[in-house]
């Protein structure tokens, strides 16, 4: 797997994983990507603080690509 997938939780690469061995799988990553972080699904993911703008126990700022 990319090394630019290493950084998702392993759940999520282990979709990337599954997406990539599909014919059409890098358009499947870019979309599967985007959803997970688009703001309306971080701001329903119980792991979201609305407040810094960031992910609970994690230090780094959530970036909207």
């Amino acid at each position: 797997m990319n090394s630019k997938y290493q950084t998702y939780p392993p759940g999520v690469q282990k979709q990337i994983g599954l997406f990539l061995q599909h014919e059409d799988g890098k358009g499947m990553v870019e979309r599967y990507l985007a959803i997970i972080d688009s703001a309306d699904y971080l701001e329903r993911s119980p792991t979201y603080d609305s407040r810094r703008g960031m992910k609970k126990n994690d230090q780094r700022p959530i970036t909207n690509n």
